[in-house]
């Protein structure tokens, strides 16, 4: 089978690597519109079981990762001085830039062709004679995009804005959730440790208080200082730090959701069947295959394939007559 992806993120990579596992005979291409080594996240986390899903898919990717991971049990949440803590919730972090070097090695390894730098649009020469179309583009994926109702999609903008931020302030003993009130009303963050030296740092607010902060007159360097005034007592004298410099105008994104319909007519964000194959809906990094009724065209491609894995974006059967979707895109996790 010959298998197109597009993009090589954490989720296209690994459904490369999975397929080429499968069956080493599958003519696997990815196409990445960035270099390698250009990403523009700080961490990703996920669960004990996610790792222990990957080792059993790929143990030798699995133990690359292992190496470079910051493990924590607790929730920290911290509100008006106080501090609510839980355990036994068994998180995992890792370096988004470290965890596609892994990838990106270990798909090279299996026969995986990738190209960096190339970006190329729906109906172009190199998926023509593609048996697999696989968009792993994001949640902006332009192929979704350019025929939401083909994917019977409707993109839905939530109100409350974020952004994304690190920091060299350690939160390797919890994941931890920070609620400041303010003059305009409240902000909050979520924390946790990736590497040995840094943390994802990620505030959120409503509309109202964004404006009456002026975050979106602001540069990215001053949104960020503005964040460090809010969080200064949480940061012990560390800054925030942005690499958002891709992002035009403001650094704060509004969240979205991508809502498909199910085969039963209805419309949700969770997970439905349609009538030509499978609809898988979740969020975030460890989301993937896990219908137990997998296309018969697609046949060894479901929960044996990408335990709890990687496929984050559309899935599209080519065929003679045009093209017929399979899955539908999932809401982008704060945390990926």
């Amino acid at each position: 089978m010959k298998v197109v992806c597009l993009g090589a993120g954490p989720s296209g990579l690994y459904l490369a690597i999975s397929l080429k596992l499968r069956n080493p005979a599958h003519d696997v291409t990815v196409y990445e519109r960035n270099q390698p080594g250009d990403t523009y996240g700080w961490g990703v986390v996920f669960s004990d079981q996610t790792l222990e899903n990957l080792a059993a898919n790929d143990p030798v990717s699995a133990r690359a990762m292992a190496s470079a991971l910051i493990r924590w049990d607790y929730i920290d949440v911290k509100v008006r001085g106080q501090v609510e803590r839980s355990g036994g919730h068994g998180f995992i972090g890792i370096g988004r830039r470290r965890m596609l070097e892994i990838l990106s090695q270990r798909a090279a390894e299996l026969g995986v062709k990738q190209h960096y730098g190339t970006e190329v649009e729906w109906g172009q020469t190199p998926l023509e004679d593609a048996d697999l179309v696989v968009a792993a583009d994001g949640l902006n994926s332009k192929v979704r995009n350019g025929d939401l109702a083909g994917f019977q999609c409707d993109i839905e903008l939530r109100p409350n804005k974020f952004v994304w931020l690190g920091t060299r302030q350690r939160f390797d003993d919890a994941f931890t959730f920070m609620f400041e009130e303010t003059p305009h009303g409240w902000v909050w963050a979520h924390a946790y440790q990736f590497d040995q030296d840094t943390s994802t740092f990620i505030v959120e607010c409503r509309p109202e208080t964004w404006e009456r902060w002026g975050f979106g007159r602001m540069s990215h360097e001053e949104s960020a200082e503005t964040c460090r005034r809010i969080f200064e007592k949480h940061l012990g004298g560390h800054p925030l730090l942005t690499n958002s410099k891709h992002i035009r105008g403001s650094a704060w994104i509004t969240f979205r959701a991508c809502c498909a319909a199910t085969g039963g007519g209805t419309r949700g964000a969770d997970r439905g069947m349609r009538p030509n194959g499978p609809l898988f809906n979740g969020s975030g990094k460890s989301w993937g295959l896990r219908s137990n009724h997998p296309a018969p065209h697609l046949k060894g491609l479901g929960r044996e394939v990408l335990p709890h894995g990687a496929l984050k974006g559309s899935l599209k059967r080519t065929s003679p007559r045009g093209v017929k979707p399979i899955t539908s895109d999932a809401p982008q996790s704060l945390t990926g």
